[in-house]
């Protein structure tokens, strides 16, 4: 991104304390529209997030790509893969998603 950058879409804008105030609102019986009105959510996104078609209510996704590493676990995969560069024994990257997937496969 060069230095001028500028975003150019609100996605996302309202945060996730209004969206979940909105919610709240919609459980307690008010219509979509008011609610909308009222957290200046979209209607839509409302509808979507009411009726459970969002897994995480909140939080954007990368199309189809989820976490399916926790922070420990990613810590430690890469900290292997630095100990085996510093050995002279290198991964390529197809090499570190291979063994990445093999044990993710391996835990669950």
């Amino acid at each position: 991104m060069g230095k001028d950058y500028k975003k150019r879409s609100n996605r996302g804008a309202y945060g996730k304390e209004k969206l979940m105030h909105a919610l709240n609102a919609l459980k307690n019986g008010e219509s979509y529209h008011s609610v909308s009105k009222d957290y200046e959510v979209l209607r839509r996104t409302l509808q979507r997030h009411f009726k459970g078609a969002v897994i995480q209510p909140g939080h954007h996704f990368l199309r189809r790509l989820r976490v399916t590493l926790n922070a420990n676990f990613e810590n430690e995969l890469v900290a292997h893969a630095i100990n085996l560069q510093q050995r002279f024994f290198g991964m390529t990257p197809l090499e570190l998603r291979r063994l990445a997937y093999q044990l993710v496969e391996k835990e669950t």
